[in-house]
């Protein structure tokens, strides 16, 4: 059994808030300890009067308070890749309604080439109405645009594949810098 443990993101809590110095030594002393892997999640906002509860609960679930202050993903594993040398680097989830295929694949390709192929990608839906619309996003056709953003996502993780991109007047061909994650 593989074992992974949260990196401190979320912040305002009693402890305070997670500073260089504490994701650091979080991150060091999980790899020494012999942890398998450190995980974030993705969440851009709390609203103040939100249209569901937690995880997509009734509206008498609020969001936690320590997920009005939550440090970025991506930058946070960037962050844990440069102190760590063996511990896999994940997300659970980057919902996919909140990135655009082409600048994920980079990113996470980017994250992967720098950790020497530590990086796992959790992709998924997410439950917040809220945040999808503030990402401009219709919540309702969630699900056909992550199959859609899924194909993207794998086209661009392609060695050397160009990817065609519709544009409201006319199509065009684009190559891209972005490697395989394996």
């Amino acid at each position: 059994m593989k074992i992974g443990l949260c990196l401190p993101q979320l912040g305002a809590t009693k402890e305070g808030f997670p500073d260089r110095n504490s994701v650091l030594e979080f991150a060091k002393n999980a790899e020494a300890a012999g942890f398998d892997s450190l995980w974030v999640q993705d969440h851009i906002m709390v609203p103040a009067n939100p249209q569901t509860g937690f995880a997509g609960g009734p509206l008498e679930i609020p969001m936690p308070y320590a997920y009005r202050t939550m440090f970025s993903p991506l930058e946070l594993l960037s962050f844990a890749a440069a102190v760590t040398e063996n511990v896999q680097l994940a997300t659970s989830i980057l919902v996919t309604a909140y990135y655009r295929p082409v600048e994920l694949a980079k990113r996470l390709a980017t994250l992967d080439i720098l950790s020497n192929g530590r990086a796992l990608a959790g992709l998924g839906l997410g439950w917040s109405k809220d945040e999808y619309a503030h990402m401009d996003t219709p919540f309702e056709r969630r699900a056909g645009r992550m199959t859609d953003f899924l194909k993207a996502l794998k086209a661009c993780m392609l060695p050397l594949s160009l990817i065609h991109i519709s544009a409201p007047t006319r199509p065009r061909l684009i190559s891209y810098a972005v490697f395989c994650l394996k």
